[in-house]
């Protein structure tokens, strides 16, 4: 079947930052419209950061430190997302995540990729 001339613009949405779990597997409130809403887990694809448990304090600091930015970045914040697929090894969803920042210029904004902004600042690396 052919695809839709709508087809890009399906699977973007709407959500709020309910949790953080780690530095990149979050639980989102998306907005489906007509007062309608949706509880689920995702993770923010094409990214991978180091885990969060370990043996000692030294091998869980990398793994906090991009949970503990990620918080600060988007905790009960608007976002938006856009879903990709169902991760192969769990019930997540695989999204691309963005949150507007007010720009220079008033009353204009940019969107800011927040798997991107992962990488930049070092707490992520890019799956492969």
């Amino acid at each position: 079947m052919k695809d839709s001339i709508f087809a890009d613009m399906l699977h973007h949405y709407q959500a709020v930052v309910a949790a953080v779990h780690d530095g990149r597997t979050l639980t989102i409130n998306i907005d489906l419209g007509f007062n309608v809403w949706h509880s689920t887990h995702v993770i923010l694809q094409g990214i991978e950061v180091p885990p969060i448990q370990g043996k000692t304090a030294k091998d869980r600091e990398p793994g906090c430190a991009a949970q503990e930015f990620l918080i600060k970045l988007v905790h009960k914040r608007k976002v938006f997302v856009h879903v990709k697929k169902r991760s192969r090894y769990s019930a997540h969803w695989l999204i691309d995540m963005f949150y507007e920042k007010e720009t220079e210029e008033e009353g204009t904004y940019q969107l800011i990729h927040v798997n991107k902004v992962m990488v930049d600042r070092g707490l992520a690396t890019v799956l492969e």
